[in-house]
């Protein structure tokens, strides 16, 4: 009789371990399934011109990226006074732009779902898809865009575009752009490599005649935020160059 009640408590503990296994592993998939999205790539290719779809025909595109830059560090608060973060209102030239281009001038607060590092960022900008949250993990080693996309649009119709800054660009588009000054983007402490070396190339392919699209993606504000805090002088003095 107690070797029948030693087996049965054993066959009890033995079921109870099965279930709780089988509902974890049941737990786990039903999450993967739902956060881990994989979204089908649509490799159809959009036959107009990009000329005609954004209205660059007589007209040229810059595309200035302050990476990091957050709504409350670019909008202007007249109410700001001495106990406001260190932060606010290192950005007049936003304001002083609005002011100056009533007509041709607009702040918008844009919300984004996580992740929102570079690489997934790039993706829903330039090929206007949603990237799902397993794109994650291609930010650390990324891979050419094989959907449709703005840069390929450019190629296409023989649009010249340049490139300065975030060398992340670079993997996503390795064939997008004529010319490229690109930046190593991963090491946090080096605010100004990048940011410096932007600027060091930036009137000059302004000044060129022949291209149509011109992306200029700056890093610092992104590297003193990683590095220190928004609340440090660092980062207060980064947003003071990002304005000059």
């Amino acid at each position: 009789r107690r070797v029948h009640g030693d087996t049965m408590r054993i066959l009890i503990h033995l079921i109870v371990a099965i279930t709780a296994t089988a509902a974890s592993f049941l737990a786990a998939w039903v999450f993967s399934s739902g956060f881990f999205l994989v979204r089908e790539q649509l490799l159809a290719v959009n036959p107009y011109k990009v000329d005609d779809e954004v209205r660059l025909r007589d007209k040229k595109l810059v595309v200035l990226l302050l990476d990091a830059t957050k709504y409350e560090f670019a909008v202007w608060d007249n109410e700001a006074g001495a106990t406001a973060p260190n932060y606010k209102n290192r950005l007049p030239i936003f304001e002083q732009l609005r002011r100056r281009f009533p007509d041709r001038t607009a702040m918008f607060k844009t919300y984004s779902d996580p992740p929102t590092v570079t690489l997934v960022r790039l993706k829903a900008l330039m090929t206007g898809n949603l990237p799902s949250f397993i794109d994650l993990k291609n930010n650390f080693n990324s891979e050419e865009i094989q959907e449709d996309n703005l840069i390929a649009g450019l190629n296409r119709d023989s649009k010249r575009a340049i490139f300065l800054g975030d060398d992340t660009w670079i993997h996503l588009f390795p064939r997008g752009f004529a010319e490229v000054h690109a930046f190593e983007s991963f090491n946090n402490m080096d605010l100004d490599t990048n940011d410096y070396g932007v600027l060091d190339h930036l009137y000059t392919c302004l000044a060129k005649p022949d291209w149509k699209l011109l992306v200029a993606h700056f890093l610092g504000v992104d590297h003193a935020g990683h590095t220190f805090n928004q609340y440090s002088n660092v980062l207060t003095l980064k947003l003071d160059h990002m304005n000059e």
